[in-house]
């Protein structure tokens, strides 16, 4: 179903919830149909969604709320005496770039 993503990228969806992995892999299907999608692109989506729900002890996306998303995104935020070159911000917009168009 995920031509192109390697063994351990399909292990991932293993981890996660089967209506979640199911939904995660439609829209990767629909996004393809779509637009050009890169293999690369692909792996970021998977992780990045695959790591949302780990984050909340496997919640299927589904029942996830605007609170659970914004608290996932929060954990990459860090303090300039840790990241004082803010490279926290490229992850952060990357995966709310991801997020936010996958709960459209």
């Amino acid at each position: 179903m995920l031509a192109g993503i390697r063994k351990e990228f399909r292990k991932r969806l293993d981890g996660i919830p089967t209506s979640s992995a199911l939904t995660l892999c439609d829209y990767i299907l629909a996004v393809k149909a779509e637009t050009s999608l890169s293999d690369s692109y692909r792996k970021i989506i998977v992780n990045t969604l695959c790591y949302l729900s780990k984050y909340h002890n496997n919640k299927p996306f589904k029942s996830m709320t605007r609170e659970d998303i914004l608290l996932y995104l929060d954990h990459f935020r860090k303090q300039d005496s840790e990241d004082p070159s803010h490279k926290w911000i490229g992850t952060y917009n990357l995966c709310l770039n991801v997020i936010s168009k996958f709960f459209r």
